[in-house]
């Protein structure tokens, strides 16, 4: 198992709710090293060579914690760690514009990106994340699924260093909602 765990930074004190993120790389069961995403047919080189794997999304708003949600992990960007501690949560900011496809004028340093698809490739969000401070970017898919998010024969090597997830649109749209709703977002 691994686990995308990010240290806190300050709390703005405007902000009446705290949205905590934990995201949790599982293998499916039985199946060992293996993952139920990876088929086998993307391109893997250097720098696009992880194994898709499903994430557990845990989030807490205000300090309650909220029902867990499914994700998967990129080709592409840092592998998640296998173990997490409270001290790991990071704020959870919605990039502007929120495709992420550029640099954004909301605060990204030291946050998880919250990202919706479109616009432009996974990679070149996962580029503008990092390159604003992110530490990490969760990417909220425009359809009920689940999205590989791989490279292609084209795509030289992407080099990002930030762990990389998808949701599906219902779990990010409850992400959303709870930072639209003036919640700071932490991820872990």
């Amino acid at each position: 198992m691994a686990l995308l765990t990010i240290p806190p930074r300050g709390r703005l004190a405007l902000l009446p709710l705290l949205l905590s993120i934990v995201l949790l790389a599982r293998p499916a069961a039985g199946a060992g090293t293996g993952s139920e995403f990876d088929d086998g047919t993307s391109p893997k080189f250097p720098g696009c060579d992880n194994t898709l794997q499903k994430v557990k999304v845990t989030y807490w708003v205000d300090g309650d914690e909220r029902s867990s949600l499914t994700g998967i992990s990129a080709r592409f960007g840092a592998v998640l760690p296998d173990a997490a501690s409270d001290d790991q949560k990071q704020r959870a900011v919605v990039p502007s514009p929120k495709t992420g496809c550029a640099k954004s004028s909301a605060q990204l340093a030291g946050s998880v990106a919250v990202a919706v698809r479109g616009e432009c490739t996974f990679i070149e969000k996962a580029k503008a994340a990092e390159a604003g401070g992110a530490v990490a970017l969760l990417l909220v898919n425009d359809e009920d699924d689940l999205q590989r998010m791989v490279c292609s024969d084209k795509d030289p090597p992407p080099n990002i260093g930030i762990p990389v997830v998808m949701v599906a649109k219902s779990a990010g749209d409850k992400v959303q909602s709870a930072i639209g709703d003036g919640a700071k977002g932490e991820k872990r």
